[in-house]
C-alpha cells in the first residue's frame, strides 16, 4: 500500500506524462458520450466504420455518428482512466457514460435503467485522484430528464471495484453499507478521475443482472429480451442524451 502522505502529494502534483492520444482540439462539441464495453461492442460499434488508434494493448476510437460524438471503448477503471485523461487533454468538457451494471437484490429483480446519482469508487484507480465520486449535478439533471420522459425514473449509488467475480456476501454488506445498489468496474472511478481533471461527468447504466450473495443466487438478464430491449432503447435516446437538453 502507498503511504497515505506520498497519496497525497499523488493527487496534489502534475504528472511528467502528457496524454497525446488524440490530438488537441479534436474533441468538437465538446461533448463526448463513453459507452462501457458491452454496449459499445453489441451497439455502437455496429453502426459506424470506427478508425481504430492503437496504443500498445489499449485501443481507443473517437469518432461521430450522426452528430453525436463517442469514444471508446473501456473494460475497468484503468481503461476508463486512460480514455478520460486523453479526452480532456483534446478538449472533452462533459462526459456521459453509459453503461451496464449488476444490481444488488432488493434493490432490483428484473432489467432496468438508473440514471446514477453517486458513486463509490473502490477501485485502485481512486487512490491516484480523489476521493470525491460524485457526478456533476447539471448534467445529472439533464440525463434524469431524458430518461423521465421515456418512464425511467429510478436513480442509484453505484459502488465500482476492480474484482470481477468477487461479488461475496461481506462484499455486497459494505456496498450496501454505503448506499449502493448497483456495482460494476467503471462508473465511479469515472467520476473520481473526471473530478480531479475538473471535467463534468454523469451517468446511467442499464441494469444486466442481479445478485443475492445471503442466498447464493446469480440471475444474469443478458440472454432475456427484455434486456435487449432496454440496451436498443438506450442507444435510441443518445442523440437526446448527447444535446443540451
Amino acid at each position: 500500500m502507498i503511504p497515505s502522505d506520498i497519496i497525497a502529494s499523488i493527487r496534489r502534483e502534475r504528472s511528467v506524462l502528457r496524454p497525446t492520444l488524440f490530438p488537441r482540439g479534436s474533441v468538437e462539441p465538446d461533448t463526448v458520450i463513453i459507452p462501457t464495453k458491452f454496449i459499445w461492442e453489441r451497439f455502437i460499434a455496429r453502426q459506424a466504420d470506427i478508425p481504430t488508434l492503437s496504443l500498445k494493448a489499449t485501443e481507443a476510437s473517437l469518432f461521430s455518428v450522426n452528430g453525436v460524438s463517442f469514444a471508446g471503448p473501456c473494460f475497468g477503471a484503468p481503461a476508463a482512466a486512460f480514455l478520460l485523461e486523453n479526452l480532456v487533454a483534446a478538449g472533452a468538457k462533459r462526459i456521459i457514460i453509459v453503461g451496464t451494471a449488476g444490481g444488488i437484490a432488493d434493490a432490483f429483480s428484473a432489467p432496468s435503467l438508473a440514471v446514477i446519482e453517486r458513486g463509490v469508487d473502490s477501485t485502485g484507480i481512486g487512490t491516484f485522484y480523489r476521493d470525491t465520486s460524485s457526478p456533476d449535478e447539471g448534467l445529472t439533471h439533464h440525463l434524469s430528464s431524458v430518461l423521465e420522459a421515456r418512464g425511467y425514473t429510478q436513480r442509484a449509488v453505484i459502488a465500482s471495484m476492480d474484482a470481477p467475480y468477487r461479488e461475496t456476501p461481506s462484499l455486497l454488506s459494505y456496498c450496501t453499507a454505503k448506499g449502493a445498489s448497483l456495482i460494476d468496474m467503471e462508473i465511479a472511478a469515472m467520476f473520481s478521475v473526471a473530478n480531479a481533471l475538473q471535467t463534468k461527468a454523469a451517468a446511467f447504466a442499464v441494469v444486466s443482472d442481479v445478485v443475492d450473495a445471503s442466498h447464493g443466487v446469480w440471475n444474469t438478464f443478458f440472454k432475456k429480451r427484455e434486456f435487449h430491449d432496454i440496451v436498443h432503447e438506450t442507444v435510441n435516446m443518445l442523440p437526446a442524451v448527447f444535446s443540451e437538453g
